[in-house]
């Protein structure tokens, strides 16, 4: 570490080579020296956790926790590794599969369908699905409000999606089954006062997976639309 702290210092990357006074950007410039020389995750939080000690020692410096906070890509680098999505012949698979759907199927069928035809239209999260209300669905469909969305105790938002016309079929025919429910939920549970259970929605989803012999889930699903 040394080493390196004077080869930065003369090259003016950080400010100074002594722990009392190192800085928060003279720790972010050491980090990413590291880094730019293939470093692993390890041995970074390794030369990290030597140097907390040593400028915590030398007049209580506490400069490197400071950066973690501001800087915490840098000591946590996130891998982005892109998930599967349905491929668009199996998209197309399922749109077909929702337009063998009609009043006469049996209720829960139809629920399913909606259900996935939903999800895949406009991205819901399995939370979404079930928490969606009628009262917030565009009458053309083409349109729903989310009033309760992940995070809604800190950084969620509610929020107006688009919803991708492929759904507009089986929307209409999912409310003329759905009657006059009094829940508020478009797809209404047992208990008028409260949503569908995560378990259902799961059921739902493999209802027509099965059917169509596409592999997916609601995140899935929710990949696919993004």
């Amino acid at each position: 570490m040394s080493k390196e702290m004077d080869f930065l210092n003369e090259s003016g990357k950080v400010s100074t080579t002594d722990p009392a006074k190192f800085t928060v950007e003279d720790v972010k410039e050491y980090i990413k020296f590291d880094r730019a020389k293939g470093i692993r995750d390890g041995s970074v939080a390794h030369d990290m956790a030597g140097l907390v000690n040593l400028c915590l020692f030398c007049d209580g410096n506490n400069c490197v926790e400071i950066a973690r906070k501001h800087y915490p890509i840098l000591f946590n680098p996130r891998r982005h590794v892109c998930s599967s999505v349905i491929e668009r012949k199996d998209y197309d698979k399922i749109v077909v599969f929702s337009e063998t759907i009609s009043e006469a199927s049996p209720y829960n069928a139809v629920r399913a369908t909606a259900v996935v035809m939903l999800a895949l239209c406009a991205g819901l999260r399995t939370g979404e699905v079930q928490d969606s209300k009628i009262r917030y669905l565009a009458d053309d469909f083409s349109m729903i409000f989310l009033d309760h969305v992940k995070g809604m105790d800190s950084r969620g938002e509610s929020r107006t999606v688009p919803i991708r016309p492929d759904a507009d079929r089986i929307m209409k025919i999912w409310l003329k089954v759905r009657g006059k429910d009094p829940s508020p939920y478009i797809f209404p549970s047992t208990d008028p006062v409260k949503p569908l259970v995560t378990n259902t929605i799961k059921r739902d989803a493999r209802f027509v997976s099965d059917h169509v012999g596409v592999d997916f889930d609601i995140r899935k699903i929710r990949r696919t639309y993004a």
